[in-house]
Protein backbone atom coordinates (compact mmCIF):
# COMPACT_ATOMS: atom_id res chain seq x y z
CA UNK A 1 0.00 0.00 0.00
CA UNK A 2 1.38 3.22 -0.75
CA UNK A 3 1.46 6.22 1.00
CA UNK A 4 -0.40 9.37 0.01
CA UNK A 5 1.18 12.78 0.46
CA UNK A 6 -1.06 15.91 1.96
CA UNK A 7 0.15 18.22 -0.87
CA UNK A 8 0.47 21.08 1.09
CA UNK A 9 4.05 21.63 -0.71
CA UNK A 10 2.53 21.36 -3.96
CA UNK A 11 -0.13 23.86 -3.03
CA UNK A 12 2.52 26.13 -1.49
CA UNK A 13 5.26 25.71 -4.46
CA UNK A 14 2.27 26.63 -6.75
CA UNK A 15 1.62 30.23 -4.89
CA UNK A 16 4.80 31.05 -4.98
CA UNK A 17 6.21 30.88 -8.35
CA UNK A 18 2.41 31.92 -9.63
CA UNK A 19 3.14 35.41 -7.59
CA UNK A 20 6.85 35.25 -8.83
CA UNK A 21 4.81 35.37 -12.49
CA UNK A 22 2.70 38.15 -11.44
CA UNK A 23 5.44 39.77 -10.11
CA UNK A 24 7.26 39.79 -13.58
CA UNK A 25 4.80 41.12 -14.83
CA UNK A 26 3.48 43.40 -13.01
CA UNK A 27 7.21 44.78 -12.95
CA UNK A 28 7.43 44.66 -16.92
CA UNK A 29 4.33 46.63 -17.20
CA UNK A 30 4.87 49.34 -14.88
CA UNK A 31 6.69 51.96 -16.73
CA UNK A 32 4.07 51.32 -19.69
CA UNK A 33 1.59 52.07 -17.21
CA UNK A 34 3.28 55.02 -15.94
CA UNK A 35 3.00 56.84 -19.78
CA UNK A 36 -0.18 55.12 -21.18
CA UNK A 37 -1.91 56.09 -17.29
CA UNK A 38 -0.05 58.37 -15.56
CA UNK A 39 0.57 61.90 -15.35
CA UNK A 40 3.24 64.13 -16.48
CA UNK A 41 5.42 66.74 -14.17
CA UNK A 42 9.01 68.54 -14.68
CA UNK A 43 11.42 67.33 -12.30
CA UNK A 44 12.61 70.35 -9.90
CA UNK A 45 16.02 68.85 -9.40
CA UNK A 46 18.12 66.06 -11.33
CA UNK A 47 21.34 64.96 -9.90
CA UNK A 48 23.73 62.09 -11.32
CA UNK A 49 26.84 60.72 -10.00
CA UNK A 50 29.08 57.79 -11.85
CA UNK A 51 29.83 54.79 -9.62
CA UNK A 52 31.47 51.92 -11.65
CA UNK A 53 34.36 51.58 -13.53
CA UNK A 54 35.11 51.03 -16.75
CA UNK A 55 32.91 48.37 -18.73
CA UNK A 56 34.78 47.54 -21.99
CA UNK A 57 32.12 45.35 -23.40
CA UNK A 58 29.33 47.94 -23.97
CA UNK A 59 29.94 50.66 -26.45
CA UNK A 60 31.20 53.84 -25.31
CA UNK A 61 28.70 55.85 -24.69
CA UNK A 62 27.40 52.93 -22.30
CA UNK A 63 30.56 52.36 -20.27
CA UNK A 64 29.88 53.86 -17.23
CA UNK A 65 26.92 53.20 -14.62
CA UNK A 66 25.55 55.80 -13.39
CA UNK A 67 22.87 57.25 -10.59
CA UNK A 68 20.21 59.39 -11.07
CA UNK A 69 17.94 60.64 -8.92
CA UNK A 70 15.15 63.22 -9.00
CA UNK A 71 12.69 65.56 -7.40
CA UNK A 72 9.18 66.60 -8.25
CA UNK A 73 6.43 68.21 -6.86
CA UNK A 74 2.86 66.78 -6.90
CA UNK A 75 -0.08 68.84 -5.03
CA UNK A 76 2.16 70.45 -2.87
CA UNK A 77 4.04 67.58 -1.61
CA UNK A 78 7.74 66.68 -2.59
CA UNK A 79 8.39 63.67 -3.94
CA UNK A 80 11.71 61.59 -4.99
CA UNK A 81 12.69 59.02 -7.30
CA UNK A 82 16.06 57.21 -8.73
CA UNK A 83 17.15 54.57 -10.69
CA UNK A 84 20.55 53.37 -12.48
CA UNK A 85 21.23 53.77 -15.98
CA UNK A 86 24.54 53.58 -18.20
CA UNK A 87 26.23 56.52 -19.69
CA UNK A 88 29.50 57.75 -21.42
CA UNK A 89 32.48 58.65 -19.23
CA UNK A 90 31.36 62.37 -18.51
CA UNK A 91 27.84 62.12 -18.57
CA UNK A 92 24.61 60.25 -18.81
CA UNK A 93 21.55 61.27 -20.74
CA UNK A 94 18.18 61.91 -18.45
CA UNK A 95 15.14 63.92 -19.41
CA UNK A 96 13.35 66.18 -16.78
CA UNK A 97 9.70 64.65 -17.64
CA UNK A 98 8.37 62.84 -14.47
CA UNK A 99 5.87 59.82 -14.96
CA UNK A 100 3.72 58.94 -11.84
CA UNK A 101 0.56 57.40 -10.88
CA UNK A 102 -1.71 60.06 -9.54
CA UNK A 103 -3.14 57.94 -7.11
CA UNK A 104 0.03 57.07 -5.59
CA UNK A 105 3.55 59.11 -6.99
CA UNK A 106 5.36 57.21 -5.04
CA UNK A 107 5.79 55.05 -8.60
CA UNK A 108 7.73 57.19 -10.86
CA UNK A 109 9.96 57.03 -13.29
CA UNK A 110 12.03 59.92 -15.35
CA UNK A 111 13.29 57.13 -17.94
CA UNK A 112 9.22 55.45 -18.89
CA UNK A 113 9.12 56.04 -21.96
CA UNK A 114 12.63 54.27 -22.76
CA UNK A 115 12.78 51.14 -20.68
CA UNK A 116 9.48 49.57 -23.11
CA UNK A 117 11.06 47.32 -25.77
CA UNK A 118 11.96 44.02 -25.57
CA UNK A 119 13.08 43.32 -22.41
CA UNK A 120 9.67 44.32 -21.42
CA UNK A 121 7.96 41.54 -23.49
CA UNK A 122 10.13 39.14 -22.30
CA UNK A 123 9.40 39.70 -18.90
CA UNK A 124 5.99 39.58 -19.55
CA UNK A 125 6.00 36.39 -21.70
CA UNK A 126 7.79 34.16 -18.81
CA UNK A 127 5.27 35.75 -16.22
CA UNK A 128 2.67 34.17 -17.98
CA UNK A 129 4.62 31.25 -18.57
CA UNK A 130 5.05 30.08 -14.71
CA UNK A 131 1.45 31.28 -14.39
CA UNK A 132 0.31 29.29 -16.89
CA UNK A 133 2.44 26.08 -16.51
CA UNK A 134 2.24 25.84 -12.74
CA UNK A 135 -1.87 26.28 -12.89
CA UNK A 136 -2.01 24.17 -15.16
CA UNK A 137 -4.54 21.03 -14.43
CA UNK A 138 -2.82 17.41 -14.88
CA UNK A 139 -5.35 15.41 -17.32
CA UNK A 140 -7.11 12.63 -15.56
CA UNK A 141 -7.90 9.21 -17.08
CA UNK A 142 -11.02 9.24 -17.92
CA UNK A 143 -11.78 6.60 -20.22
CA UNK A 144 -13.38 4.12 -17.95
CA UNK A 145 -15.15 6.64 -15.80
CA UNK A 146 -18.66 5.19 -15.14
CA UNK A 147 -18.35 2.33 -16.46
CA UNK A 148 -19.01 -1.33 -15.19
CA UNK A 149 -16.13 -3.88 -15.61
CA UNK A 150 -18.27 -5.65 -17.84
CA UNK A 151 -18.65 -2.73 -20.50
CA UNK A 152 -15.13 -1.91 -20.13
CA UNK A 153 -14.07 -5.71 -20.49
CA UNK A 154 -16.29 -5.39 -23.52
CA UNK A 155 -14.41 -2.36 -24.80
CA UNK A 156 -10.81 -4.09 -24.88
CA UNK A 157 -9.62 -5.44 -27.77
CA UNK A 158 -6.06 -5.42 -27.03
CA UNK A 159 -3.60 -6.69 -23.83
CA UNK A 160 -1.83 -3.27 -23.49
CA UNK A 161 -2.45 -1.79 -19.46
CA UNK A 162 -5.66 -0.73 -20.40
CA UNK A 163 -6.55 -3.41 -17.39
CA UNK A 164 -4.20 -1.56 -14.98
CA UNK A 165 -5.62 1.84 -15.59
CA UNK A 166 -9.46 0.78 -15.16
CA UNK A 167 -8.40 -0.56 -11.89
CA UNK A 168 -5.99 2.31 -10.50
CA UNK A 169 -8.76 4.55 -11.71
CA UNK A 170 -11.35 2.55 -9.44
CA UNK A 171 -9.26 2.64 -6.03
CA UNK A 172 -9.36 6.28 -6.37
Amino acid sequence: MSKKTTGRPNTIWRIIITLVGVALILLAIRDIGLVAFGKKTTATDVYTSRYSSVDSNESPDKQYKWGVSWTFRVDGKEYSGSATVRGSATSVKHGNTVYYYPFAPQINSLYAKDSVGFGTAVLVIIGILLIVVINKKPKKNTRFKGKTEKQVEAEMTDYDDSVEEYFQNKEE
